[in-house]
């Protein structure tokens, strides 16, 4: 899985389940996901010039990844105990990819 990300130099690290329901449940945004990635280049004018907000990288891969039909979301979340709410939170997503299958929700961090 990812296997030309790995050629590429990326570091993946797949937890639990995580590869066999990519493979199995997925495998057409797996591999929609691994092309997108395989675009990303950081050139070093941009490490080198960055800070201040998002990296042009980043904001590459954000657009790449709109055009695929990944959009943010903003998940809303309600605990109800005996009928009444007691605690409501949201947390935005930054990619998630609706399908059939199920959907799959990619979160960005960079350091």
């Amino acid at each position: 899985m990812f296997e030309k990300l790995k050629k590429k130099g990326f570091d993946i690290a797949i937890r639990n389940h995580a590869g066999a329901i990519l493979t199995v449940d997925f495998p057409e945004i797996s591999s929609e996901l691994e092309d997108a990635l395989m675009e990303v280049e950081i050139p070093a004018e941009e490490l080198i010039g960055s800070g201040g907000g998002e990296a042009l990288s980043t904001q590459r891969l954000r657009r790449r990844l709109y055009e695929l039909g990944w959009p943010k979301h903003n998940f809303n979340f309600k605990l109800i105990v005996d009928d009444k709410e007691t605690v409501s939170n949201s947390h935005e997503i930054d990619h998630v990819r609706y399908s059939e299958a199920g959907n799959i929700a990619l979160e960005i961090e960079w350091n």
